[in-house]
C-alpha cells in the first residue's frame, strides 16, 4: 500500500513454542558398566530414531515449570455433549492441551499430578470419568444430563498433568570431544512444539 499501511495476517491460532538443552558432559565409556558411560551413544541414537526434525516426542517441561494445572475450567455443560478437549489458560488466553501426562500416581516425585475431574467443583468418583492420553480429552459419565453427560450449566473443572508434543528443530547435531571418553553437544539441542495433524 502506498499510504504507509501495514496488513498482517494471523498464520496460527495458537503460538509455537521453542526449548533448548546444552549438554556439557557426555560420557562415552565403551568399556565401563555404568550406564551414564554410554551417554553419548543414547543422545545420538536418540536423533538417528527421530530422523532429525521429522518424528516427535513427549516433553514435559519440569524446568520452568509449565507442566501441570489445577482446577482449570474446560467447560459448562449443554447436557448432552460428554467428550471435551482439555486445555490450559495463560492470563487471558487458552490454549489446547494436546498431550495428558497420566503417570502421577505411579511417578509423584517428578510433580506431575494425578488427574482430578470436577463438576460444579466436586470431585467426580474415578468411574464417573476417564481420559485420554492423546489427543488429552476428558469423559464424563457422572453428570446429570443424557447419559451422564454434564448437565446444562454444570462446570467442569480439572487438575492434571501434560506433555509437551515437540520435534527436533535441527536435522543434525555437532558432538565435540571434550577429553578422553567425555564428549559435549556442539551448541543447543533445540526443539519445537508441534500441533498433531
Amino acid at each position: 500500500m502506498v499510504n504507509g499501511a501495514e496488513a498482517r495476517v494471523a498464520m496460527w491460532s495458537i503460538p509455537k513454542y521453542q526449548w533448548s538443552l546444552e549438554w556439557t558432559a557426555l560420557h562415552n565409556d565403551v568399556e565401563g558398566s555404568s550406564p551414564r558411560n554410554l551417554e553419548l551413544q543414547t543422545m545420538m541414537s536418540f536423533f538417528n530414531d527421530m530422523a532429525g526434525s521429522w518424528d516427535t516426542f513427549y516433553f514435559p517441561d519440569t524446568f520452568t515449570p509449565d507442566y501441570t494445572v489445577a482446577a482449570q475450567f474446560i467447560a459448562n455443560g449443554d447436557g448432552t455433549t460428554a467428550t471435551f478437549p482439555l486445555i490450559r489458560t495463560l492470563g487471558t488466553s487458552t490454549e489446547p492441551v494436546y498431550v495428558l501426562n497420566n503417570l502421577g500416581s505411579t511417578a509423584p516425585n517428578y510433580g506431575w499430578l494425578q488427574p482430578v475431574v470436577m463438576l460444579n467443583g466436586t470431585p467426580l468418583l474415578g468411574s464417573q470419568w476417564s481420559m485420554t492420553v492423546d489427543p488429552a480429552t476428558v469423559t464424563i459419565t457422572g453428570g446429570s444430563g443424557t447419559g451422564g453427560a454434564p448437565g446444562i450449566g454444570q462446570t467442569v473443572t480439572a487438575t492434571f498433568s501434560y506433555f509437551w508434543r515437540v520435534r527436533l528443530t535441527e536435522d543434525s547435531q555437532s558432538f565435540v570431544e571434550q577429553w578422553p571418553i567425555v564428549w559435549a553437544t556442539d551448541g543447543e539441542i533445540k526443539f519445537t512444539s508441534v500441533r498433531p495433524q
